[in-house]
């Protein structure tokens, strides 16, 4: 008579460390759009306002931010392959260079309506999540654990969902 495997039903360290993270994101999202106000903590990343300004329940809105962290990571869990993924270099890329241009063409509207404290601030938040993804990249090329992708994957959607492109404009 064949034997069944005794499988446990406790999850293993890597999914409840890609749990933990998703909540570290869908914190980072609420966050973003948690006052009235655009302000250094709640910039309203346009990708969470245009969905709110469209009617969007908020609920949705910040609920895309840990969804989407899942299912670009949950692979992870169940893959041995080491190294960062081309995916991360592409989005730390996009994200890099979108930045770059928004704020390019956004710096006047920004010190006009927002102030010229909370422009500087906002740009500043984001050269931090650029370099800091940046190094990241640098300093695991080739033999990322699995722990660093997940950060890498959480340092991407929280810079996405919380500072990203950060509303400038006119209330």
């Amino acid at each position: 008579m064949p034997t069944m495997r005794n499988r446990s039903a406790v999850p293993d360290a890597s999914t409840i460390l890609l749990l933990a993270l998703s909540l570290i994101v869908l914190a980072a999202a609420v966050l973003a759009v948690s006052s009235k106000t655009p302000s250094v903590y709640s910039p309203y990343p346009l990708i969470q306002a245009l969905l709110l300004w469209d009617g969007w329940p908020l609920w949705m809105v910040v609920g895309l931010a840990p969804l989407s962290y899942l299912a670009l990571n949950v692979n992870l869990v169940f893959s041995q392959r080491e190294g960062l993924r081309p995916r991360y270099l592409i989005m730390l890329s996009l994200l890099t260079l979108l930045s770059i241009l928004y704020f390019g063409l956004a710096w006047r509207g920004g010190i006009a309506y927002q102030g010229w404290i909370h422009t500087s601030l906002m740009v500043a938040l984001n050269l931090v999540f650029s370099a800091a993804g940046w190094i990241l990249w640098a300093k695991s090329r080739s033999s990322a654990h699995r722990t660093t992708q997940l950060l890498a994957g959480t340092l991407l959607h929280c810079w996405l969902f919380w500072a990203a492109f950060p509303f400038l404009g006119e209330i």
